[in-house]
């Protein structure tokens, strides 16, 4: 089975795969249905619908791989048909969507669909190549086998093992948010103790709730935003940065893998540029929509650990739904002051912008650190 995405012939296709399933499936919403249900219909198969493992924290065998494999393309492809229903929808000229928010508007839940399909498509593109080579197409699983994550999407497998692989990724990268705060501090800021990086530290210290929990600090991004402007400004660009900056950066971006040493530096400049964009987009939905107002308990499980894992933010396996969510508002709040002063815009498009974004959490982290070093200082 060769899959080809197309515009119309990939309906009738979906549709022939989906009618031989032996499982029960949600029914695919029409055209005409997809701007008024948006809580249900559209959103992405819950993982009670996926094979269901006793997993502990080990990584799919090779066996089960193989085995959900059927399942995870019948996923893919159900989703895939969701992805052409709702763009129809934010393209049709008269529904509740596009009647609110004018032609090409979505809802932040479809949009992020949307993303997230694009993303999967890119990551299962080869896996699923060699998967139909007879015989010598088999080896491919022990590469997924050896990371999953990295060969495949959460079609293939449930929502335990994605939460396992998200809790890894975020210790890797709080691993490499000191790196790269040092290394915007040491070699990007002329000094380290001039008088805006003393007036940020006592901001943060003004406004954290919660020194014990450095990674849910709240600071006004504003403040350090214009750090950005005053120090950076004509100076900080991609070719300043060196090769080994740009691996840290990557890897506290949530980019690692095993090849990143061997990218070329473009390659990863795409790469943090794709990622920025991603996060700023979807900020900016979060915020339209009041969620952090809400402390964003509109926003699944699956939902709110996806957030919090691209930006970043607290997700390790032993970090409740509930502290994710109280992670992500406080991160909505110092985004909201920073798109109402800046503008998504800037932020996609000026270098001081995505190098904001880029080292937003790891100064975060750093200055976490900073700040609870001089309240245990000051403690008797």
């Amino acid at each position: 089975m060769v899959m080809t995405i197309k515009n119309k012939p990939m309906h009738s296709t979906c549709k022939t795969l989906i009618v031989g399933a032996t499982r029960q499936w949600q029914t695919l919403p029409t055209k005409c249905s997809v701007a008024t249900t948006t809580t249900t219909n559209l959103t992405r198969f819950s993982s009670s619908r996926r094979r269901s493992y006793n997993l502990g924290h080990k990584q799919p065998s090779v066996r089960e791989l193989v085995q959900a494999f059927p399942t995870g393309m019948k996923l893919l492809i159900s989703d895939i048909h969701r992805y052409y229903n709702i763009r129809d929808a934010s393209q049709s000229p008269n529904n509740s969507w596009t009647n609110k928010g004018g032609m090409y508007f979505m809802p932040r839940r479809q949009a992020e669909q949307q993303r997230q399909l694009r993303r999967d498509l890119k990551k299962v593109a080869l896996p699923v190549f060699f998967a139909n080579i007879p015989i010598i197409g088999n080896a491919i699983w022990i590469f997924c086998a050896w990371k999953p994550n990295l060969f495949l999407s959460r079609h293939f497998y449930n929502f335990n093992y994605h939460r396992y692989f998200t809790s890894a990724e975020y210790k890797t990268r709080k691993g490499a948010f000191e790196t790269a705060a040092q290394d915007f501090w040491t070699t990007t800021m002329i000094d380290a103790h001039a008088p805006e990086y003393i007036h940020l530290v006592e901001s943060c210290r003004q406004g954290n709730n919660d020194l014990d929990n450095g990674e849910d600090m709240l600071l006004d991004g504003r403040i350090l935003y214009q750090l950005f402007q005053k120090k950076t400004y004509h100076r900080m660009e991609w070719k300043s940065i060196n090769r080994q900056q740009m691996i840290h950066l990557a890897v506290a971006s949530g980019l690692s893998n095993p090849f990143l040493s061997l990218m070329p530096k473009f390659v990863m400049t795409n790469m943090l540029e794709s990622r920025v964009a991603d996060i700023v987009k979807d900020d900016a939905n979060l915020i339209r929509e009041n969620h952090h107002m809400t402390k964003c308990t509109q926003l699944t499980k699956e939902e709110v650990l996806d957030a919090c894992a691209m930006r970043g933010l607290p997700c390790h396996y032993d970090c409740s739904f509930d502290s994710m969510r109280l992670s992500l508002s406080k991160y909505l709040m110092i985004m909201d002051s920073v798109h109402r002063d800046v503008g998504k815009d800037c932020l996609l498009k000026s270098v001081d912008g995505i190098m904001f974004m880029l080292y937003l959490q790891p100064i975060r982290y750093h200055l976490s650190r900073q700040l609870s070093t001089m309240v245990d200082r000051r403690r008797p």
